[in-house]
């Protein structure tokens, strides 16, 4: 599940602002994954459940296949230059 996540010092790798994460809740945390173009460059963090019920208030969820097909578009552009 995708979403736009505004942090504030939630997840220090991450720094503050919004950020569109890959999120998968499990029992005791929730892992994020920032979305980037190359794997390489993707941040990764975990908050708590009860740190997440508060984010999640305030998330945008955005349809998986809208960012699987930005991040293709994307590196289509990047391997042409």
């Amino acid at each position: 599940m995708y979403c736009d996540v505004y942090f504030t010092d939630q997840v220090r790798a991450f720094g503050s602002g919004y950020r569109i994460v890959e999120v998968s809740i499990g029992r005791k945390w929730v892992h994020l994954k920032t979305i980037a173009v190359d794997a390489h460059y993707a941040l990764k963090g975990k908050v708590s459940i009860k740190e997440w019920k508060q984010l999640e208030r305030k998330a945008r969820f955005i349809d998986d296949a809208a960012i699987k097909r930005g991040l293709r578009k994307a590196k289509k552009m990047l391997r042409s230059k």
